[in-house]
């Protein structure tokens, strides 16, 4: 996993929304690895292409199910809203999008 992460921050905006994607297909073995893979994924919410920034929060909010410490948790989901809402000034697909985000989100 650590090869993969690493692969991210190498790549074009494509190949990590690619990378993202097949990262959130995988379950960590244990607490500590859900929290280095959010601690690793956390720079891309602050990416201008918002199919990047939307695939970040996809591993993220995968991984915070894993996470036992409550207060990470709640710190990732924080960090989520801000990049959630400079979407709402994007088209209106990508509004859409968004709102279905921190919908999930509240569900969570």
């Amino acid at each position: 996993m650590n090869k993969i992460l690493s692969a991210v921050n190498e790549s074009n905006e494509w190949g990590q929304v690619f990378i993202l994607e097949a990262i959130s297909t995988y379950d960590p073995k244990d607490s500590e690895e859900a929290e280095q893979i959010c601690e690793r994924i956390m720079p891309r919410l602050s990416h201008n292409n918002p199919a990047v920034l939307l695939s970040a929060v996809k591993v993220l909010l995968k991984n915070i199910d894993y996470i036992n410490a409550a207060t990470l948790r709640q710190g990732v989901i924080k960090k989520l809203a801000a990049p959630l809402i400079s979407l709402l000034a994007c088209e209106a697909e990508l509004q859409y999008v968004a709102l279905r985000n921190i919908s999930f989100i509240l569900q969570k």
